[in-house]
């Protein structure tokens, strides 16, 4: 969680878009609360490191349209994660 909410805060530091730095602070605080759940299953620390390298390169060279692929493809693998523990739930 610790990387998590490090990462988050890099990208705020570095990106000038208030709308994206709003978006990253929602997003992070709506994850951790489903981090204290399936934290393990959410986030393997080998895929989120991946995923986060992929987004800082793709920030570093300016490339907005691979950052946006990079973050997107993060958030999606994420929801899938949370739609698979979600409906696991709903068995019990």
């Amino acid at each position: 969680m610790q990387l998590d909410k490090k990462f988050h805060d890099l990208l705020d530091r570095i990106v000038d878009n208030n709308i994206l730095k709003e978006t990253n602070e929602r997003c992070y605080l709506r994850s951790c609360r489903l981090w204290l759940r399936f934290k393990d299953e959410l986030a393997p620390i080998d895929r989120v490191c991946k995923e986060f390298v992929l987004i800082y390169e793709a920030l570093k060279k300016k490339d907005s349209i691979l950052a946006e692929k990079a973050c997107r493809e993060h958030l999606l693998h994420s929801i899938e994660v949370i739609k698979e523990k979600f409906s696991q739930l709903e068995k019990i």
